[in-house]
């Protein structure tokens, strides 16, 4: 299985609270775009969204982020 039926998988469960193999292959396919297309929107994001993360750790690549470090940064790349 790779990522992005991995992905298509949790939100297929999450929407429908029914296992993958239940669903149509026409929605399965609908869920694996949905997800390639949330993914490329990610790896195309404006160069500056990933600010906040590096403003928490800084220079600093050994230190390990916490729950509270990602809530942090979530709400603020979030607005």
């Amino acid at each position: 299985m790779d990522l992005i039926e991995h992905a298509a998988r949790a939100l297929a469960y999450e929407r429908t609270s029914e296992d993958w193999d239940d669903l149509p292959p026409m929605l399965q396919e609908c869920l694996k775009r949905d997800v390639r297309t949330v993914l490329t929107a990610l790896l195309n994001a404006a160069p500056d969204l990933d600010d906040p993360g590096e403003k928490l750790v800084g220079d600093d690549h050994s230190r390990s982020a916490d729950s509270t470090d990602i809530i942090a940064v979530g709400q603020t790349m979030t607005g």
